[in-house]
C-alpha cells in the first residue's frame, strides 16, 4: 500500500488546515467538523500555521491530533513551503481541507500528494487588500471543490474571484442544537457583572475585528439609551479591537454600561442572559452566533449582510442596512419593548435553525463531500463537486 492508498473502504483520513484555534465562529465550526467526524470512525488532524489556541485542547480531548508547523511569509503561496510539504506527507491524508487558508495549504498539499483538497470560505475580511482575490484564485487552481457557507459567498467565489462553478458548492454551517437548546436563565453572568434580573440586556458573542463592526452597535447603543436608560450591553468575544473598543466605550461615557468579558469558553449559558443578541458586521458567512443565540431561543437584530438574511428573513429576526447605528438602535427597542414580537422571532428562529442548521447535519455533508470526491475507489480525478 503506498502512502495515499486508502485505508478501508469507509474510513477516511482527513486533515483541517486552519492559521489559528481562537475561540471564534470559523474555527468552532472546524473543531465542530473535527470532532464529528472522529465520532463518526474517520482519522483526523489539525495543522495551524500560525499559533495554536484555546481551542487546541478540546481537540485533543476528542482525539484529534494538532500540529503547529510555522508557514509566515507570502513566498509558500507560491514555492511549496518544504516543512508543510513534508507535515503533510506524513499525515498520510485522503482529504485535506483547508478553512481561509488558500495558497499556501494547497500548493503544500499538492506537492505531498494528497488525493483531494477542499477549501471552505467562511466569509470576506472588512477592508480586504486588493489582492486577496488574485490569491485566492491563484490557490484555487490547486483545490478540487471549494466550498461557500453562503449562496452570497458562493457568488462572489464565482464572479469576482473567477473560480469556475462546477468547483463551487455551498454547505451552510451547523452548530450543536442540544448544547445551545432554549433553557432557563441561571442567572450566574449578570450577577457577576452586578444587572439586575429585570434589565433589558443586549448581548454580542462575535470576534473583536474590524469585519464584526463593534462600533456601530456602541453607537446603536448610546442612541437607544434615550429610551431604554437602565439597558446594559455585554460583548463576549476577544481579538485586536479589543483595546480600542474599550477606549470607543469610555469616551462614549458609557462606562458602567458595557461589559467586556472577553473569550468564554462555554457559551451556551451567556446566550440565555441577553433579551436580544444583536450583530452590526458588515459581511459575514453563515453566522455561528447568530445561530447559537437563535437556538437559544434569543431574538436577534442583525445586519442584512452575506449570508444573515437567509437566517432571519422574512420573520425570524430584524435586519437592518450596515453601518446603520439609528436603525439598529430602533430595531432593538421595537424587540425590547414588545414581548409577543420577542417570543415570536425565538420561536421561529428556533424552528429556523432546527430545520437544517445542525452539526450532525454539516458533518454528514462534508462527509458526503469527501466521499463524492475521492470516489468509489478513492482515487483523485472526479469529476463532480458536488455534496
Amino acid at each position: 500500500m503506498n502512502a495515499y492508498e486508502r485505508h478501508d473502504g469507509s474510513r477516511l483520513s482527513v486533515e483541517i488546515v486552519l492559521p489559528s484555534l481562537p475561540r471564534a465562529g470559523m474555527e468552532i465550526m472546524a473543531c465542530e467538523l473535527a470532532k464529528g467526524l472522529v465520532a463518526s470512525g474517520h482519522k483526523v488532524g489539525v495543522t495551524c500555521l500560525e499559533e495554536t489556541g484555546p481551542l487546541a485542547d478540546d481537540l485533543r480531548g476528542a482525539a484529534v491530533d494538532v500540529s503547529l508547523v510555522p508557514c509566515p511569509g507570502a513566498r509558500s503561496n507560491f514555492l511549496p513551503h518544504k516543512a508543510l510539504v513534508e507535515h503533510l506527507r506524513s499525515r498520510r491524508c485522503d482529504v485535506l481541507h483547508m478553512h481561509n487558508i488558500w495558497g499556501k495549504a494547497s500548493l503544500a498539499g499538492r506537492y505531498a500528494g494528497v488525493l483531494q483538497i477542499v477549501a471552505t470560505m467562511h466569509g470576506l475580511a472588512a477592508g480586504e487588500p486588493w489582492f486577496y482575490e488574485s490569491l485566492r484564485w491563484w490557490g484555487a487552481r490547486y483545490i478540487d471543490c471549494v466550498v461557500a457557507v453562503s449562496e452570497p459567498l458562493r457568488r462572489h467565489l464565482i464572479e469576482r474571484t473567477r473560480i469556475p462553478s462546477e468547483k463551487v458548492v455551498m454547505l451552510v454551517n451547523g452548530i450543536d442544537l442540544q448544547r445551545f437548546a432554549a433553557a432557563g436563565r441561571t442567572g450566574l453572568l449578570r450577577t457577576e457583572l452586578g444587572i439586575a434580573p429585570d434589565v433589558p440586556v443586549i448581548g454580542c458573542v462575535a470576534r473583536l475585528d474590524p469585519v464584526k463592526n463593534h462600533p456601530m452597535l456602541l453607537r446603536a447603543f448610546k442612541r437607544l439609551l434615550a429610551e431604554l436608560p437602565a439597558a446594559r450591553l455585554i460583548i463576549v468575544g476577544e481579538g485586536p479591537l479589543g483595546s480600542q473598543l474599550q477606549a470607543d466605550a469610555s469616551e462614549m461615557d458609557l462606562s458602567g454600561r458595557v461589559s467586556f468579558v472577553g473569550s468564554v469558553a462555554d457559551t451556551a449559558p451567556v446566550y440565555r442572559e441577553f433579551d436580544v443578541f444583536a450583530l452590526g458586521s458588515v459581511s459575514e458567512g453563515t453566522s455561528i452566533s447568530i445561530l447559537e443565540a437563535l437556538a437559544s431561543g434569543v431574538p436577534v437584530v442583525a445586519t442584512a449582510v452575506g449570508g444573515n438574511p437567509a437566517l432571519l428573513a422574512p420573520d425570524c429576526g430584524l435586519l437592518v442596512p450596515s453601518d446603520d447605528d439609528a436603525r439598529m438602535a430602533e430595531a432593538i427597542v421595537k424587540v425590547l419593548r414588545d414581548r409577543d414580537l420577542s417570543d415570536a422571532l425565538a420561536r421561529r428562529g428556533r424552528a429556523r435553525v432546527a430545520s437544517g442548521y445542525s452539526s450532525s447535519s454539516m458533518i454528514s455533508a462534508y462527509e458526503r463531500l469527501y466521499r463524492s470526491l475521492l470516489g468509489a475507489d478513492g482515487q483523485r480525478g472526479v469529476s463532480s463537486c458536488a455534496a
